[in-house]
């Protein structure tokens, strides 16, 4: 059977859905940690799971999560590029010798996401009793319009499809960057996730 090499199939973000309720994460250089094969920064009052890129360029994101049906959340995406102490290091095949990260916001504070009646399944990545998001906005924030600009990247789109079939982020080009985070601010659902499929 061929391999398919254009994704990554489809993968849960967070192994706990976020309850997160106002956004904590700044620009800047941040600690990383290399826990369980997982990179993480804490920002002192949440801990970010950083999605690594791995050898693809781009993502398309989904959402889902608990709350009521048309229950919303805000969302952000960050860019994470990983520092080294000189190009032996950066060459590292498990980058495990990173010394700290530079995070930017790409998509903004006002991007959200609705929930609707469609559930997950038993067994899947979201469960019968969570709701997927069939409605979603993006703003542009930080260096996104500026690299998407720059490097002719392809703009961020948002399907939005609503009459509950899932919502789409489609990213096509996140700039050559280690990985990413997805960070959440809770503005009526419960607890929010988010999947994602790696495309080159």
């Amino acid at each position: 059977m061929a391999t398919n090499t254009l994704t990554s199939g489809q993968r849960l973000g967070l192994s706990t859905a976020s309850e997160q309720s106002s956004f904590t994460l700044t620009a800047g250089r941040k600690a990383i940690t290399l826990t369980g094969g997982k990179w993480t920064i804490n920002d002192g009052t949440n801990t970010h799971t950083v999605i690594p890129l791995e050898r693809f360029r781009g993502v398309k994101l989904g959402f889902g999560g608990s709350g009521a049906d048309n229950s919303t959340a805000n969302y952000r995406v960050w860019l994470v590029s990983l520092g080294f102490g000189g190009l032996e290091a950066a060459n590292s095949p498990d980058y495990s010798s990173a010394i700290d990260a530079e995070v930017v916001q790409y998509i903004g504070d006002t991007s959200t996401v609705t929930l609707s009646t469609l559930n997950g399944v038993s067994g899947g990545l979201y469960t019968t009793s969570e709701r997927i998001a069939d409605t979603l906005t993006i703003t542009s924030a930080g260096i996104g319009s500026s690299l998407e600009t720059a490097y002719d990247l392809g703009v961020a789109t948002a399907y939005s499809p609503t009459g509950n079939v899932p919502a789409k982020l489609i990213i096509p080009d996140l700039g050559r960057v280690h990985g990413f985070i997805v960070e959440f601010d809770l503005t009526g659902a419960t607890a929010m996730n988010f999947d994602y499929e790696l495309t080159l």
